[in-house]
């Protein structure tokens, strides 16, 4: 072959392929997970929804999901798929969900949806950080426990402390008590590790225990010769609210207590 040649079939070659982008990008940034999302809204709905689930049950302090680069149609389908993790958020409050959409369209069927009432929808994610700040976490306080006795006044002894170091010990009494019904539970009918985690937000304080069973507890109806099967009556009547999430590997038995004296 000569160099014309050599230079001709050169000229004609079919240059690397460009690696195809994913249409969904995870980053983190501290506690707070970050998804990138692009492509055709009917396509990436469902992997949307998927990845912050998937994310949503490893307890970040927010999950943020940037609709900025998905491009229509609005379609009613695609978009109830994405409002649909505004149910996580109803079940617990503790993680919010936070939706960037530059699209006004997409913006008001999400927040139109049922669940997407629990999201923060903005248009930029300089404005959904302050959306997200007024019911943030503004300290979190955790530690590992053993499945023994001896947790349970360890972690009373957490939750006094991290109550003292806010100022609210008004709520030592209530949230010692219901820190106590968790993690015993957690020892009795949980698996280890067990982790107690104590999350300040501007009107609460949530407490929230993981173990590495997944069975969920259901609240009793013991009778009055019964010695078990009070605590999650009792967390119910002292708690403003309370519920269960699955983990990915586990459980997650949670309360709010409002720090309103």
């Amino acid at each position: 072959m000569s160099i014309e040649e050599i230079a001709s079939a050169s000229a004609y070659s079919v240059a690397p392929a460009t690696p195809a982008v994913a249409p969904v990008a995870v980053h983190h940034f501290g506690d707070i997970c970050l998804l990138d999302v692009r492509g055709a809204l009917p396509t990436v709905a469902g992997l949307a929804r998927d990845a912050v689930l998937a994310q949503w049950v490893n307890s970040p302090a927010a999950v943020l999901c940037d609709l900025t680069s998905v491009r229509g149609p609005v379609e009613t389908g695609a978009v109830a798929l994405l409002a649909s993790v505004g149910a996580q958020v109803r079940q617990w409050p503790g993680i919010p969900i936070g939706v960037i959409c530059s699209d006004r369209g997409l913006r008001d069927g999400l927040t139109s949806a049922l669940d997407g009432q629990y999201l923060a929808v903005a248009d930029s994610r300089q404005k959904i950080w302050g959306d997200l700040i007024a019911g943030a976490v503004t300290a979190t306080v955790r530690a590992v426990m053993a499945p023994e006795a001896q947790s349970v006044r360890a972690a009373r002894e957490l939750v006094a402390a991290a109550c003292t170091d806010w100022g609210h010990s008004h709520q030592i009494p209530t949230a010692t008590l219901v820190a106590s019904e968790l993690v015993t539970n957690a020892v009795l009918h949980g698996q280890a590790p067990i982790e107690l985690r104590v999350r300040q937000t501007r009107d609460h304080v949530t407490l929230d225990v993981h173990d590495g069973t997944a069975v969920l507890p259901r609240k009793l109806r013991p009778t009055f010769d019964d010695e078990h099967g009070r605590g999650l009556q009792l967390v119910a009547s002292l708690a403003e609210r309370w519920g269960t999430r699955p983990l990915r590997h586990g459980k997650s038995v949670w309360c709010t207590l409002a720090l309103a004296e």
